[in-house]
C-alpha cells in the first residue's frame, strides 16, 4: 500500500461496528500485541 490508499481485512466472528480507527491487532497465539504507554505508527 502507498500512502492514501485504504486496507481492509475481514476477522471471522468480529463485526466491522466493533472495529474502529487506532485499534491496533495482532495473532493471538504468536507473540500477541501487549499493552502500551505510546507506539509509533509507520
Amino acid at each position: 500500500a502507498v500512502p492514501g490508499d485504504n486496507v481492509g481485512f475481514n476477522i471471522k466472528n468480529v463485526s466491522v461496528k466493533e472495529i474502529r480507527r487506532g485499534n491496533v491487532c495482532g495473532d493471538s497465539k504468536n507473540d500477541p500485541p501487549k499493552g502500551a504507554k505510546n507506539f509509533l505508527a509507520q
